[in-house]
């Protein structure tokens, strides 16, 4: 597993800081005590392992320095396990804790982050893991220096965290209860403190207030005095710039005006002549058109052919229906009779019938009465005869007529289109259909021509075009080669007009700034001086109860993994000879062979396990403490990381080392730099220090500058 990167937010010292690591030895380098470097290991061991829905207290130690009280920081930490990437971001404001794998599958609850946590720690504690962590993984300065004072409290911590290896679980039975105990009174002594800490720090908080807003009336003064020299420079120029690019603005907006007159008139100009030329063609094409010069001629020939094509068509309606009464005349006469002939032989007949019947009603002749009938119906017939054959006549005397009368109508209409010239009545039509597009055209432009013109003439159009000809020549000349150099986009105009008034604003702002400040100065009641006073104090107390507060951590630590160690990892027979045996592999070569031999024995009456080093100089075994504090710091690393080895298995977490070598010669130096190159191969190593001498083995140098 590597640390790939982390990122802090809001988070004590620092409003963001984003740090990328890379396999193997990462060396965090700062030229100062302030540099942030603890910032940087504490938000490592948070974004990890603190739980942001937390109600510790100890969460607030992280609280950014300008929020207050309030815990609005973030974390984010990216690392990778074999083939897995893993993010984790927790927001301790919202304490929302949110787990990506492979940028595809999310966890969003503590619980389920916890088990993903598990599988990839190998060991990842419920509570206080970050405490775990710390107690393991986590080698820091401070617990090195512990440990030079003696092996009063960390000795016993090991010892007892190997002993579980012991198949008696009697044994951490009655370990627990002893740690309860001890944690109870260090909480004793804790609380006995709190008092005077509670004292010191409210004068100091009321100091503190006093010299920082006093510093900071000193550097914001210093900040507004400069800011205010560039200030008046800067505006100087741009307001300079802006009032020559007004004068080209005005220039220019006068060339566009006088380019748009002079295109309207140009315009128009074209548009009277073009209509000019239109009309012109029109009146042409009307002379070119044969016997329709006469308007009044011509409507007059039309309006006559009208009249007499409405009379042809009344007449020619009447002929047809005249001609159909002289066919069915023509045809009843036809069934009728037989011919003239027959007829006439008929009547002679009915004559003698009746001059015989006559005789022979007188001669009282039977026959006499049908003689008689029959000659007057020979008369009857007759007469009907005659009747029909003169109504036929009288119908084709009626259809001459109106022949004739149709033969004088096309005389007529003949001499109206030689009037016109026109040899027919559609090439009259044709003929009269372009005359009247003609005179509509010839409406349309004169109209239109009037639009254009409206009371100028065209000359005085081409007059007016011409001077603001001259009047554009003359603004084009104003635009001067300094002038035309200046380029300012309406929209950059816009930007630094906005920032020239801002500065005017920001000017006022600095100078009362300035005022205010050195006043404040002045009104002080406290200095630096009498800050720090306060801050020895207070970091005396608070450096004794951090101290006792790590005590119990340590304790509260073994108290929580003691079975856990026991089960994990020591539970097996050769858990004690497994811790010994990469203890005293790591010493060996921390000592270069010098102390080779190290044993842990179990004594049942103390109930702690002895941890003991032998000496070819004494001829014996020896505690570490016995020897020198070089020899006790490669005793303590020695350890931790067997028991890194033993506890973690093959998970291998990061390793943080916060400057542990600091009391090792140069020849233990040489040789711990050189073994922890040769372990970065499987952990990856994280040092935090002030000094260079890790940069010969460093995969990556990362430097942190103080604020």
């Amino acid at each position: 597993m590597y640390l790939k990167k982390v990122v802090l937010d809001k988070f004590k010292k620092h409003n963001h800081l984003e740090i990328e690591f890379v396999p193997g030895i990462n060396v965090i380098k700062g030229r100062q005590n302030e540099a942030g470097k603890s910032t940087l290991l504490d938000g490592i061991i948070a974004a990890f392992f603190s739980r942001p829905d937390s109600t510790s207290k100890e969460l607030d130690q992280y609280i950014a320095w300008d929020s207050g009280s309030v815990r609005d920081y973030m974390t984010t930490v990216e690392f990778v396990q074999g083939d897995d990437s893993y993010r984790l971001e927790k927001n301790f404001k919202d304490e929302t804790t949110i787990l990506a794998i492979n940028d595809e599958q999310k966890h969003k609850t503590y619980k389920k982050t916890l088990e993903v946590m598990k599988e990839v720690f190998g060991v990842f504690p419920e509570k206080e893991p970050q405490e775990f962590y710390s107690n393991t993984a986590c080698i820091k300065q401070n617990d090195v220096v512990a440990i030079t004072l003696g092996m009063k409290e960390m000795g016993p911590v090991l010892e007892q965290v190997v002993m579980t290896g012991n198949t008696d679980s009697i044994t951490a039975s009655q370990l627990i209860p002893k740690l309860e105990k001890r944690i109870r009174s260090l909480r004793t002594e804790i609380k006995s403190n709190e008092a005077e800490i509670q004292r010191i720090s409210k004068e100091r908080e009321e100091i503190k207030t006093i010299v920082e807003r006093v510093e900071k009336n000193k550097i914001e003064r210093n900040e507004a005095e400069n800011k205010l020299s560039v200030l008046n420079s800067k505006y100087k120029e741009l307001n300079g710039l802006l009032e020559k690019n007004k004068q080209k603005r005005k220039i220019q907006e006068s060339i566009d005006t006088l380019k748009k007159q002079h295109k309207v008139l140009h315009e128009l100009v074209e548009d009277i002549e073009e209509l000019q030329k239109k009309q012109e063609e029109t009146e042409n094409k009307l002379s070119l058109l044969h016997g329709f010069t006469d308007e009044v001629l011509v409507n007059e020939v039309a309006k006559g052919i009208e009249e007499i094509e409405v009379g042809k068509r009344t007449i020619n309606d009447d002929l047809v229906k005249l001609n159909k009464e002289v066919s069915e005349a023509e045809t009843r006469l036809a069934g009728r009779t037989f011919n003239r002939f027959s007829t006439r032989t008929f009547i002679v007949i009915a004559l003698v019938a009746v001059i015989i019947s006559v005789m022979a009603a007188i001669l009282v002749n039977p026959f006499a009465l049908f003689g008689l009938i029959i000659a007057i119906l020979s008369f009857i017939l007759n007469g009907s005869l005659v009747r029909e054959r003169t109504k036929l006549d009288g119908f084709k005397i009626r259809v001459k007529k109106m022949e004739d009368g149709l033969r004088g109508q096309d005389s007529r209409i003949t001499l109206l289109l030689n009037k016109v010239t026109c040899s027919s009545v559609a090439e009259f039509n044709n003929k009269k259909a372009i005359y009247n597009g003609y005179l509509d055209d010839r409406i349309k432009w004169r109209y239109q021509l009037q639009g254009k013109l409206g009371r100028k003439t065209l000359e005085s159009i081409r007059q007016e075009r011409s001077e603001k000809a001259r009047e554009l020549a003359i603004e084009q000349a104003k635009l001067t080669e300094d002038l035309g150099a200046i380029d300012i986009s309406p929209e950059r105009y816009i930007s630094i007009e906005t920032e020239v008034n801002k500065m005017m604003e920001e000017k006022n702002y600095l100078e009362d700034k300035i005022r205010d400040d050195s006043a404040s100065i002045r009104a002080a009641r406290y200095d630096v001086e009498q800050k720090n006073v306060c801050d020895e104090r207070l970091d005396g107390l608070q450096e004794k109860n951090k101290s006792l507060q790590r005590q119990i951590k340590t304790y509260e630590m073994v108290r929580d993994i003691v079975m856990q160690a026991r089960n994990d990892i020591l539970r097996s027979p050769g858990g004690v000879m497994a811790l010994e045996k990469e203890t005293q592999n790591y010493l060996s070569i921390f000592t270069g062979g010098r102390y080779n031999q190290v044993r842990m024995e179990n004594n049942s009456d103390k109930q702690k396990l002895e941890f003991e080093i032998f000496s070819d100089e004494k001829k014996d075994w020896v505690s570490p403490d016995k020897l020198s504090k070089g020899t006790i710091d490669e005793s303590y690393l020695a350890c931790r990381l067997a028991l890194v080895k033993l506890i973690y298995g093959d998970k291998r977490p990061p390793l943080i080392l916060d400057d542990p070598l600091v009391n090792f010669d140069d020849i233990r130096l040489a040789r711990t730099m050189s073994f922890l190159k040769e372990l970065s191969k499987e952990y990856q190593i994280i040092i935090f220090t002030l000094r260079d001498i890790y940069d010969s083995i460093a995969d990556k140098i990362i430097p942190l500058e103080g604020n």
